[in-house]
């Protein structure tokens, strides 16, 4: 599932990197915008990006660390007594 999102993340980005023309992606003040709403929409755009490319990068870095055994695993928690159930962790039984 991982590659599937990664796959999704760089064709989106492929595909829409010049969807409202070739202004640059930091959305910089001073350019001419033909229209005042193109700023918002490549504010909008680069928000998305970073969102976007973001979740990718710690949906990677989770995978890393769970590959790695980085993070506890079941076993660990039952050793030292804690429940790795997280309906109990979030009910607080």
């Amino acid at each position: 599932m991982v590659i599937v999102w990664i796959a999704i993340s760089v064709f989106y980005t492929y595909f829409t990197k010049n969807d409202i023309g070739d202004i640059p992606s930091n959305c910089p003040p001073d350019y001419p915008y033909s229209e005042p709403k193109l700023r918002l929409a490549c504010i909008m755009r680069t928000a998305n990006y970073v969102i976007m490319w973001t979740y990718t990068s710690l949906l990677i870095i989770f995978l890393i660390s769970v590959l790695s055994g980085v993070l506890p695993q079941e076993e660990d928690m039952k050793k030292k007594g804690k429940d790795f159930n997280i309906k109990t962790v979030v009910e607080g039984v």
